[in-house]
């Protein structure tokens, strides 16, 4: 056997390996990635564990749902918030949303709340997103906001399908966290100490050296992990699940803690 012909076989095993990868071990490799701030306006410590872009029906069901969940129970959060894109299509999902409601209602945190996301508003999920959320618990914020003791927490409504207005709903004195969809919207606020979002599944396929090779409208600025934005700060969750292609390559799962603190401290 010649050696190109050794070579080409080399290449074309080591191509294989890396799609088995991509198709069945990293999209179901969660990270509970744990990340320290500390937030002027916060008088206590708090645990928020963030999630989204479960995109169930794709490739993930209410039974990978029901292992996240034990995994954000283990971190014992004073608030969990889903940042949007439930279903990947609901128009054509096959299973139970009430099965999704019901696994969803065992997070346990006394504050639980969620943000629309496109696909929620697209593939027929905007009739049932807040029904679904709401049975399990969730508080939809769309242009509202809520407080959680030094925590001003403001949920912007999608921005794909939708124009966000979350001006005036800042409270003075309070540590103030945008929670969106998708995570360009930071760039049109100002006044947040913290703007956390989804979206763009950290690339869902990335290069290594490269980056994203597709960043999808809403997440063009910011991908993923933690940014700079002047004094504010953006964090992107990747999200859990996938859509368009059941693959992630550098660009695992994650499950966000926040652990936060007052500045200084």
């Amino acid at each position: 056997m010649g050696k190109w012909i050794k070579r080409v076989l080399a290449v074309l095993l080591l191509c294989a390996m890396v799609l088995c990868y991509a198709r069945w071990i990293e999209p179901r490799w969660i990270q509970v990635k744990k990340v320290e701030l500390s937030l002027p306006g916060l008088t206590e410590k708090m645990r928020v564990v963030c999630f989204g872009d479960t995109h169930m029906g794709l490739e993930f069901g209410p039974e990978d749902l029901e292992k996240w969940v034990e995994k954000i129970n283990r971190q014992e959060p004073q608030a969990v918030v889903f940042l949007g894109d439930l279903f990947d299509n609901y128009s054509q999902y096959e299973g139970d949303p009430e099965e999704v409601s019901r696994v969803l209602s065992q997070l346990q945190a006394p504050c639980k709340l969620a943000v629309m996301g496109n696909h929620d508003v697209g593939g027929g999920a905007e009739r049932v997103y807040e029904d679904i959320m709401e049975k399990a618990g969730f508080q939809v914020l769309r242009n509202q906001n809520v407080q959680l003791g030094s925590v001003n927490f403001v949920g912007a409504d999608e921005l794909l399908f939708f124009v966000p207005q979350v001006e005036g709903l800042e409270e003075e004195g309070k540590c103030n966290i945008l929670l969106s969809h998708a995570p360009d919207y930071a760039d049109e606020t100002q006044g947040f100490q913290l703007s956390v979002a989804g979206h763009t599944h950290g690339g869902q396929v990335c290069l290594p050296f490269y980056g994203a090779l597709v960043k999808p409208p809403g997440g063009e600025n910011y991908t993923a992990g933690l940014y700079e934005k002047g004094d504010e700060l953006v964090y992107v969750n990747r999200g859990l699940g996938v859509t368009s292609l059941p693959l992630r390559f550098f660009a695992r799962p994650e499950i966000t803690v926040l652990e936060l603190s007052p500045q200084g401290e």
